[in-house]
């Protein structure tokens, strides 16, 4: 994995964030690398039902300094293309490829510090495309979740599959 193929836009196919507000389905993320810079951004695209709209959260963070982990990113919401809190740390940890090579999908980790009294995480799983069944992203979740011995807290795990990208049209 080389951190520039994170660049580009991906979808979010099954996540745990506990900031988003259930509501907000069918994620696209919008992902620009910076690598000489040392930075990345994107923006989180979100259908929200009780609004009716999309709402969009912008993110800013810095890549990883050890081209050995370049998965090892530190990011945080961004106002006028500044980030305002302490970076925290978000793991691009697991990648897939599809026959051709071409990278498929990402999934991610995320810690968020206390939010507001008990720590929070957030797992996510990305794709290239959103033309997924509710059993393929369970299955690619709990695949993954075998290989880490089951230490991620997947908990309130929801699944934006290809028929909710359908209704939101994204």
């Amino acid at each position: 994995f080389h951190i520039n193929e994170f660049e580009g836009t991906w979808y979010l196919l099954a996540t745990t964030e506990p900031t988003l507000p259930s509501f907000c389905r069918c994620g696209v993320n919008e992902v620009h690398v910076n690598q000489a810079g040392g930075w990345y951004s994107y923006e989180n695209i979100d259908f929200c039902d009780h609004l009716n709209k999309n709402i969009t959260i912008p993110i800013k963070g810095k890549l990883s300094s050890d081209p050995s982990e370049p998965g090892n990113l530190r990011e945080n919401f961004a106002l006028l293309n500044k980030t305002i809190l302490e970076l925290l740390p978000n793991y691009i940890f697991h990648a897939e490829r599809d026959a051709n090579g071409a990278l498929e999908r990402l999934y991610t980790y995320a810690c968020l510090g206390h939010l507001p009294i008990k720590e929070k995480f957030s797992f996510n799983l990305l794709a290239r495309n959103h033309n997924y069944t509710s059993d393929e992203i369970s299955r690619a979740v709990a695949s993954v979740n075998a290989t880490t011995m089951g230490v991620l807290d997947i908990s309130g795990l929801r699944i934006n599959n290809a028929s909710q990208y359908a209704a939101c049209d994204m």
